[in-house]
């Protein structure tokens, strides 16, 4: 049983606002032409523009270009992620944190200290040798 409720999102979500739209400076490739060019640097996001002109019938690069400049594209190296943790667990960073020290930099100075113990019991662990477990 759900005690959450929520709306589904609407049928235009995601899309480009009419305000948006208006503002940007005219392609001058058909909708279906921006579209395919789109598609065509999604499949393959090594092609150049020249590359995807060429496959539209040899419309210009710079037109090719404009088409994709309003394109989303996924970052291929993020700098952030997200980390998914419980109420309690987030409390422990919390109650680490150093004044005024932002919460990735707790998380970092932490997962630093558990690896350098875990080296260290490593280590402790070589020098006495193999036991019976």
């Amino acid at each position: 049983m759900s005690f959450i409720k929520s709306m589904p999102p609407a049928p235009n979500c995601g899309a480009v606002s009419a305000l948006t739209e208006a503002l940007r400076p005219p392609i001058g490739l058909t909708k279906e032409m921006a579209d395919q060019a789109r598609r065509l640097k999604r499949r393959d996001h090594t092609l150049t523009t020249a590359d995807i002109a060429a496959k539209l019938g040899g419309v210009s690069e710079k037109e090719v270009r404009q088409a994709l400049a309003t394109m989303r594209t996924r970052v291929r190296r993020p700098t952030r992620r997200t980390l998914n943790i419980g109420v309690r667990e987030h409390e422990f960073v919390e109650a680490h944190r150093l004044a005024c020290e932002p919460v990735w930099q707790t998380v970092n100075r932490l997962l630093n200290e558990l690896i350098a113990l875990r080296v260290e019991n490593l280590v402790l662990k070589a020098r006495r040798g193999p036991t019976d477990d």
